[in-house]
């Protein structure tokens, strides 16, 4: 419709000043509508991606999808692991992009957008506290856009008392690697919104060593796609403003 709108526009436009005679001006108008068409197609192309991705106001996006039921290990040799998800979703660009990692969760550090990236978002985003269930809409903030994280709190709460949801970090936990020949590694737990230490070898819900992931990617605060079709609407916005100002400037006698 707002392509069918701009060319409605361009049309009346060329009745009025054609009128006049005046073809440079028409050629202005023509050339501000072109770089609002070409807006317009930009943001189209880029909107397919907005429900898929879910960016914060500290430079980093989330994918907004979930690695289920998924294992962890450091080896490239296991595919249905939560590395192995990650791998999977750079192959196939999801969002647009290749760069996603598994996100860190070092729960011995604060909240921060490099170590505890999980802390980040369920803390410092979601305004969730330990010992409380993880909820999305806490008071004062809003991370309800991220509804595959919503599915999977949601079905964290029709689980019985004895059970639990984790959420796998990048993080590994070396001293209990180096004590126990395991492979531990942070995790966040969702009933009590805590990180933990966990290994390969816990039961998490029945199934040993295994829990959801979350991939998440460095952003810039806008992004290329994003600046380039804001700066084609600036563009395209004065240039149809100024050729206005000419065209309906009352004609001196």
């Amino acid at each position: 419709m707002l392509l069918v709108d701009a060319i409605r526009y361009a049309s009346a436009i060329d009745a009025r000043v054609t009128g006049r005679g005046d073809m440079s001006k028409m050629n202005s108008k023509i050339t501000g509508l072109m770089a609002v068409g070409a807006m317009v197609v930009s943001l189209g192309a880029h909107a397919q991606f907005t429900s898929s991705v879910v960016t914060d106001s500290n430079g980093l996006m989330w994918a907004n999808t979930l690695g289920i039921n998924l294992g962890w290990s450091q080896s490239s040799l296991y595919s249905d692991t939560a590395q192995g998800w990650i791998a999977g979703l750079n192959a196939s660009k999801y969002g647009g992009y290749d760069d996603w990692s598994l996100a860190t969760g070092d729960g011995s550090v604060a909240p921060n957008t490099t170590t505890n990236q999980l802390g980040e978002l369920f803390y410092t985003d979601c305004g969730n506290t330990a010992g409380s269930f993880t909820a999305l809409n806490n008071t004062g903030k809003n991370c309800t856009a991220l509804s595959a994280v919503q599915d999977a709190i949601n079905t964290a709460a029709t689980l019985n008392a004895m059970t639990i949801d984790i959420f796998l970090s990048a993080t590994p936990y070396h001293p209990l690697d180096e004590q126990f020949g395991q492979q531990g590694f942070w995790a966040y737990q969702i009933d009590n919104s805590s990180q933990r230490v966990t290994t390969t070898d816990t039961s998490i819900n029945g199934i040993v060593g295994r829990g959801d992931a979350l991939a998440v990617r460095s952003a810039p605060e806008i992004d290329s796609a994003s600046a380039g079709s804001g700066l084609t609407l600036l563009v395209g916005t004065l240039v149809v403003m100024s050729g206005r100002r000419k065209v309906l400037r009352p004609l001196r006698s």
